[in-house]
């Protein structure tokens, strides 16, 4: 993927990496986006220089601890869609193990796109999420 991106296959790098984290083949993948984000595609291949040069490295960068969860003390939420990839299933699990309050969401029928492809379920969880834990100012 980033040998695609370095040289110049901005499109080839997305494909690649769509594919992987949404767990689709690219053609499934491509039919949900264009079908739900119009235009989503084109965008995201003008972005490529700022996701691939720099969110990406960022992101492989950051470090985040059991010790920095714990001490996250607003309870949390985590939706996951059943179908999902391992990656995604052990970060699932890292927030379970090291945060103190997490509730538990999994989306039937769907994997790392789950707010894309079933997005009413996804938005329902969240309401009732915030219904039960509604925010307010901190003192």
């Amino acid at each position: 993927m980033f040998e695609a991106y370095g040289s110049g296959d901005h499109e080839g790098a997305l494909v690649m990496f769509m594919s992987a984290v949404s767990g689709l083949d690219w053609p499934t993948c491509r039919a949900v986006l264009d079908q739900h984000v119009p235009g989503a595609l084109a965008q995201a291949v003008k972005d490529a220089d700022t996701f691939f040069g720099v969110e990406l490295p960022a992101l492989a960068e950051w470090s985040f601890s059991s010790k920095q969860a714990a001490t996250i003390v607003q309870p949390v939420l985590s939706v996951l869609g059943a179908d999902t990839q391992q990656l995604w299933v052990e970060v699932a699990d890292f927030l379970r193990s090291s945060l103190p309050d997490v509730e538990t969401c999994t989306i039937d029928g769907v994997g790392h796109l789950l707010h894309i492809q079933r997005p009413e379920p996804v938005a329902r969880a969240i309401a009732e999420f915030l219904g039960r834990h509604p925010m307010s100012p901190t003192p």
